[in-house]
């Protein structure tokens, strides 16, 4: 589904789950619900409690208050025994709280994404469980449940197991953040830029992971006063991007996002109003980058804690852009893409370095190599020693953010050295090319703090090497007698990663040629 997680958007009929005024109409309706009509079309449901008689009533109750929060209860039948209720409510904008009223220790109730409760749910008469929680205005609910029969509003409404919008009584889809498994925070090595900055403010922070909204903790990005001010990302490559998750400041100013639009392209968004609009003079607007070919284009009209946009497209550039003059300040944006799994995929790993550890080692889709330290919190210093080697030789090696102590060499153009230390929330970065077709071999010298080795955007682990971190080794192992190591098999293609050495046999398998580093050989007899 693409766009913003509106009610219109999402919710798509199911006529298996819809529930029909005609039928709800023979239902016992107090008066705090709304009766349809009796010509198919749906009921809505108003706020106010049922009155439930937890003693005595059995169900999973779902209602909301009419001037205070939404309430889940759920109750057993006397004499029954244990009852139990299993499932998710989901909220497109976000839930404001969450509150348990009347939970023991064997229930379950986690709100880890904003956007979703679970629930798992255990009682029995004449106890009941109970919890409360808090949505926007115009948010877009959806629940499922298995176990006790669901009952909505003050007219306890029938429906099922859901998934229900609670208030319209529609078939909903139930909202599945996004699982870090499948995507990854393609922002979190992307270069940010602003219109002009206010002191404190710069661009970067809202690509630092940290969603910390109060400006005075230093991890808020916020512009001056502008027409039309906007904050943008560049990805550096072209990706798969599937979510945008954005965080406002929250300390004040919620109104200086709001009435914004959020843009994706695979270039870069025009500068002046000409490349659009031939006639006309001066810089872009937001209309003329709206109207850009190419332009991905998603428009929020309020301003949330937490705002969550829904694409299904490749982009490298990301705009957040206020329709109208003032301010543009955020927390965090997040830009969630797809994470190729397969061997020797290019792409950011989208690596926190304040808080994830390793030695990550990828390639830009369309740009060079790197190779980051990070640590983790609780660990004091890293590091990592190692070389990397090209048959062909390296073209270039850019230091990107190394300090005294850390040393790259790359004196002969077929290797480079390296020995690296940090800790967090700092990191070790440098860059290097190599030739298109030519076979690349990593492997660590001494890795003291047990840092280990993640290649590629999955941080697929591959302990200390030797290994070719653009080719899959095949699991079934032809020893080397030479130096011990594994040689591995592809069909008549031997992988291996072996440096310094040059091979003509082993056993009775011949080969016309074995490079000096992770390349292949052709078995020729």
């Amino acid at each position: 589904m693409n766009g913003i997680h509106l009610e219109n958007e999402r919710m798509r009929p199911n006529r298996s789950l819809i529930l029909p005024a005609l039928l709800l109409s023979t239902l016992a309706v107090s008066s705090g619900a709304t009766l349809a009509q009796t010509d198919g079309s749906y009921q809505t449901v108003t706020c106010g409690s049922p009155g439930i008689d937890p003693v005595n009533e059995a169900g999973l109750h779902l209602w909301k208050a009419c001037d205070g929060p939404w309430t889940q209860m759920l109750t057993g039948d006397p004499g029954t025994g244990t009852v139990t209720a299993v499932g998710s409510l989901s909220s497109t904008t976000g839930f404001i709280s969450v509150t348990p009223q009347s939970l023991e220790s064997s229930d379950s109730l986690t709100n880890n994404n904003p956007q979703r409760i679970d629930f798992d749910l255990r009682t029995a008469s004449p106890w009941m469980d109970h919890f409360e929680f808090t949505t926007r205005d115009g948010d877009a609910l959806c629940i499922e449940n298995d176990g006790q029969r669901l009952f909505i509003g003050p007219g306890r409404v029938p429906a099922g197991d859901g998934p229900v919008n609670p208030e319209t009584l529609q078939s909903c889809v139930l909202n599945n953040p996004t699982s870090p498994d499948n995507l990854i925070n393609a922002a979190l090595t992307g270069t940010a830029k602003q219109s002009p900055t206010e002191t404190d403010g710069d661009a970067p922070n809202a690509i630092d992971g940290n969603t910390d909204g109060n400006f005075s903790n230093g991890s808020v990005s916020r512009t001056y006063r502008a027409f039309e001010p906007f904050w943008e990302v560049d990805l550096g490559e072209i990706r798969d991007i599937r979510q945008i998750v954005i965080h406002p400041r929250t300390d004040c100013c919620t109104e200086d996002l709001e009435n914004f639009h959020v843009l994706i392209s695979n270039i870069p968004f025009v500068r002046f109003a000409s490349e659009i609009r031939p006639d006309e003079g001066g810089l872009a607007t937001l209309d003329d980058r709206l109207a850009q070919p190419g332009v991905s284009n998603r428009y929020v009209p309020n301003s949330s804690p937490l705002t969550s946009v829904d694409f299904a497209r490749s982009g490298r550039y990301v705009r957040v852009q206020n329709r109208d003059p003032g301010r543009m300040e955020l927390a965090e944006v997040k830009v969630l893409v797809e994470a190729d799994s397969s061997v020797g995929a290019c792409g950011s790993p989208g690596v926190n370095f304040r808080t994830e550890g390793g030695l990550h080692l990828w390639k830009s889709c369309d740009g060079p190599w790197n190779l980051m330290l990070s640590g983790y919190p609780e660990a004091s210093t890293v590091s990592a020693a190692g070389t990397l080697s090209a048959n062909l030789g390296f073209t270039d090696v850019i230091p990107q953010s190394l300090e005294g102590e850390d040393t790259v060499t790359n004196t002969d153009p077929q290797r480079i050295g390296f020995d690296l230390s940090t800790g967090s929330p700092w990191m070790d970065r440098f860059q290097f090319t190599k030739s298109g077709d030519d076979a690349l071999c990593v492997a660590l010298d001494s890795n003291s703090t047990g840092q280990p080795l993640l290649i590629g955007p999955t941080r697929a682990p591959a302990g200390n090497g030797p290994i070719n971190p653009e080719i899959e080794l095949s699991r079934v192992p032809r020893r080397n007698l030479l130096q011990g190591r594994a040689l591995h098999f592809v069909g008549n293609i031997l992988q291996f990663c072996l440096l310094g050495s040059v091979l003509r046999s082993v056993g009775k398998v011949t080969f016309d040629r074995i490079d000096t580093c992770a390349h292949r050989a052709v078995v020729i007899d």
